[in-house]
Protein backbone atom coordinates (compact mmCIF):
# COMPACT_ATOMS: atom_id res chain seq x y z
CA UNK A 1 0.00 0.00 0.00
CA UNK A 2 1.41 3.76 -0.72
CA UNK A 3 2.50 5.32 2.36
CA UNK A 4 3.82 8.99 3.24
CA UNK A 5 6.59 7.87 5.00
CA UNK A 6 8.17 5.22 3.72
CA UNK A 7 6.41 5.47 -0.09
CA UNK A 8 5.12 2.01 -0.14
CA UNK A 9 4.57 -0.37 2.97
CA UNK A 10 4.16 -4.26 3.03
CA UNK A 11 0.23 -5.20 3.22
CA UNK A 12 -0.27 -9.34 3.16
CA UNK A 13 -3.97 -10.72 2.33
CA UNK A 14 -4.74 -14.19 4.35
CA UNK A 15 -7.38 -16.83 3.20
CA UNK A 16 -7.84 -18.86 6.05
CA UNK A 17 -10.14 -18.40 8.93
CA UNK A 18 -8.02 -20.98 11.28
CA UNK A 19 -5.03 -18.29 11.70
CA UNK A 20 -5.00 -14.88 13.84
CA UNK A 21 -3.11 -12.25 12.88
CA UNK A 22 -0.72 -12.53 16.00
CA UNK A 23 -0.37 -16.20 15.21
CA UNK A 24 1.12 -14.76 11.55
CA UNK A 25 3.09 -12.19 13.38
CA UNK A 26 4.78 -14.83 16.00
CA UNK A 27 5.63 -17.27 13.13
CA UNK A 28 6.68 -14.35 11.05
CA UNK A 29 9.08 -13.05 13.66
CA UNK A 30 10.87 -16.61 13.81
CA UNK A 31 11.53 -16.45 9.90
CA UNK A 32 12.27 -13.32 8.40
CA UNK A 33 13.81 -9.63 9.42
CA UNK A 34 11.26 -7.17 11.40
CA UNK A 35 10.98 -4.77 7.77
CA UNK A 36 9.44 -8.15 5.87
CA UNK A 37 6.69 -8.51 8.03
CA UNK A 38 3.49 -6.81 6.90
CA UNK A 39 2.47 -3.51 8.47
CA UNK A 40 -1.29 -4.67 7.57
CA UNK A 41 -3.24 -8.65 7.35
CA UNK A 42 -6.00 -8.57 5.17
CA UNK A 43 -8.36 -11.22 5.98
CA UNK A 44 -10.94 -12.52 3.13
CA UNK A 45 -12.90 -15.73 1.98
CA UNK A 46 -10.85 -15.57 -1.60
CA UNK A 47 -8.06 -13.61 -3.31
CA UNK A 48 -9.44 -12.69 -6.76
CA UNK A 49 -7.09 -14.02 -9.71
CA UNK A 50 -7.74 -13.29 -13.10
CA UNK A 51 -7.54 -15.88 -16.14
CA UNK A 52 -3.96 -16.77 -15.71
CA UNK A 53 -5.05 -17.35 -11.80
CA UNK A 54 -2.64 -14.74 -11.26
CA UNK A 55 -3.65 -12.02 -8.22
CA UNK A 56 -6.37 -9.73 -9.71
CA UNK A 57 -4.78 -6.65 -7.43
CA UNK A 58 -7.18 -4.31 -8.94
CA UNK A 59 -10.07 -6.05 -7.53
CA UNK A 60 -8.41 -7.01 -4.22
CA UNK A 61 -8.16 -3.67 -3.56
CA UNK A 62 -11.52 -2.95 -4.77
CA UNK A 63 -12.56 -5.13 -1.86
CA UNK A 64 -11.18 -3.06 0.62
CA UNK A 65 -12.04 0.69 -1.17
CA UNK A 66 -8.00 0.66 -1.69
CA UNK A 67 -7.58 1.91 -5.29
Amino acid sequence: LKDETWGQIICAAIASKKLSEEEIRNFLKEKIAGYKIPKWFFFIERIPKNEMRKVNRVEFLKQFNLS
